[in-house]
């Protein structure tokens, strides 16, 4: 299933412009296929495209899922910084993208 970003999903079923275009134009979705869209909040939506057009695409909501990406643990990360300070402002820049919730300098 292909998944969309709205972030006013909730405020107005529509899809943006872009996102609709590649929907009708390119996936050649029609009313009645179903899609997933996310918010940027954390929010997971489950929807049917009720009227397919290539610049206004309207969805009907069918599911919400909020919090769906929430882990049960937590990763922590403790490192001993080097004398080179670009190193390690990388590597918490790196660590930082992947979802590390705790970097402990020693």
């Amino acid at each position: 299933m292909t998944i969309f970003y709205a972030p006013d999903i909730l405020h107005e079923p529509i899809l943006p412009e872009e996102e609709s275009a590649h929907a009708i134009r390119v996936l050649r979705m029609r009313a009645g296929d179903e899609v997933l869209i996310v918010n940027g909040t954390g929010g997971l939506f489950r929807a049917e495209i009720t009227g397919a057009h290539q610049k206004r695409c309207e969805v009907r909501i069918i599911e919400q899922l909020q919090d769906f990406n929430q882990r049960d643990y937590k990763i922590h990360i403790a490192i001993a910084p080097t004398k080179n300070i670009e190193r390690f402002e990388w590597f918490i820049e790196k660590v930082t993208e992947i979802g590390v919730d705790e970097i402990t300098p020693l």
